[in-house]
């Protein structure tokens, strides 16, 4: 129960990966949009980003990252760990808490 006297749920979820009713198995790999990419790129267009934060950030997209990336199903699905998001962590804790990606990844 919360101080202002409310309750919250969340029903508890799993996921699996049915190779079965799939085309391929997990370690297939496909190229997408790299999406901690794009999300930068986007929150650096605003006028807020912080000068010191906008620095890093462009330096890191410069040398790290690529707007396409290559993943398996599996990462892709259960995490992996962004080399972007492991480097602005070091700079940033607060902001960035995990540098781990993933579509399903919290079983």
């Amino acid at each position: 129960m919360y101080s202002n006297g409310t309750i919250s749920y969340q029903e508890p979820r799993k996921y699996t990966f049915d190779r079965a009713q799939s085309v391929d198995d997990e370690t297939f790999s496909f190229t997408t949009i790299n999406v901690v990419y794009m999300a930068l790129v986007n929150y650096l267009q605003m006028e807020k980003t912080a000068p010191i934060f906008r620095r890093i950030v462009e330096e890191l997209l410069d040398y790290i990252e690529t707007p396409l990336m290559t993943r398996s199903i599996g990462e892709y699905l259960w995490g992996y760990r962004d080399p972007l998001l492991h480097m602005l962590q070091a700079y940033f804790p607060d902001l960035v808490q995990d540098d781990r990606v993933a579509l399903f990844g919290f079983n």
